[in-house]
């Protein structure tokens, strides 16, 4: 997708193993892109508005989020327990480490409307069903466990 690297912090496999992916300190490419903030950088690169770059990051739903990817497709599948255990272990020790409100930590076809449309951006692309139907009330649950 001409990424430099992969877009998400963690990657979960099916067996339960955890890798990491991208530099927690650097911003993710996985939640989504908004009109706003890919106009804005645009702008700010061809020096037609006089801003530091971060303010367009600002408007990209990945700014400030960490992002983890559980492979599969959910839509057609279910999430095995080895990952849901390994989801719920490293989402205890980020909430704990960064001190994550439970309420803030969000599941990717939620993205659109807590993040994009409430702070009044466009989204760019199709919604998306992902976690999928199949994982998407698991996740919640371990989420609301925390």
């Amino acid at each position: 997708m001409g990424y430099d690297e992969i877009a998400y912090h963690f990657i979960i496999a099916d067996n339960g193993d955890i890798y990491e992916g991208r530099s927690i300190n650097v911003m993710g490419a996985h939640a989504g892109q908004t009109e706003e903030a890919n106009e804005l950088a645009d702008s700010i690169r061809k020096g037609l508005v006089d801003k530091p770059l971060v303010e367009a990051l600002k408007k990209d739903p990945d700014f400030g989020s960490i992002g983890i990817c559980l492979d599969g497709n959910f839509e057609f599948e279910k999430t095995s327990s080895t990952q849901l255990k390994s989801l719920s272990l490293l989402l205890q020790r980020l909430v704990e480490k960064y001190n994550i409100k439970k309420d803030k930590i969000i599941l990717h076809k939620d993205v659109r409307k807590k993040i994009i449309e409430n702070n009044g951006l466009t989204p760019i692309g199709e919604a998306t069903k992902c976690p999928g139907k199949h994982s998407y009330e698991a996740i919640m649950s371990i989420v609301h466990s925390l």
